[in-house]
């Protein structure tokens, strides 16, 4: 199971009280459209189902869930933008210096050239 499909099986079970009792009444409709293997499924219904039927603790999960998403999203943002400026800084860098050598190249061949 994708931690993708986790977090919405959670979010939905903590946010929708109709879902949570679904998952409490007849669990293996309520994920039928969520893509479970059979050891999932088993781990999540003794895992969450009974914990979700609480609406505290729904709240708490979802505060939670709600959390370690924004922490991942901003981590990685902070990742991509520092590995996308590396790149970006060593490419840029390497261009600048092949467009000055060949500039200085041809600026020297053609001062020789003048020169004699």
């Amino acid at each position: 199971m994708s931690k993708e499909v986790l977090e919405q099986v959670i979010l939905k079970a903590s946010s929708d009280a109709r879902f949570r009792a679904q998952l409490n009444d007849n669990f293996e409709a309520a994920i039928r459209p969520y893509d479970l293997s059979p050891q999932e499924k088993s781990e999540l219904q003794k895992g969450m189902a009974g914990e979700l039927a609480d609406d505290r603790t729904a709240r708490q999960t979802m505060a939670a869930t709600a959390a370690n998403t924004a922490a991942n999203t901003a981590a990685n943002t902070a990742a991509n933008t520092a590995a996308n400026t590396a790149a970006n800084t060593a490419a840029n860098t390497a261009a600048n210096t092949a467009a000055n050598t060949a500039a200085n190249t041809a600026a020297n061949t053609a001062a020789t050239s003048a020169s004699e």
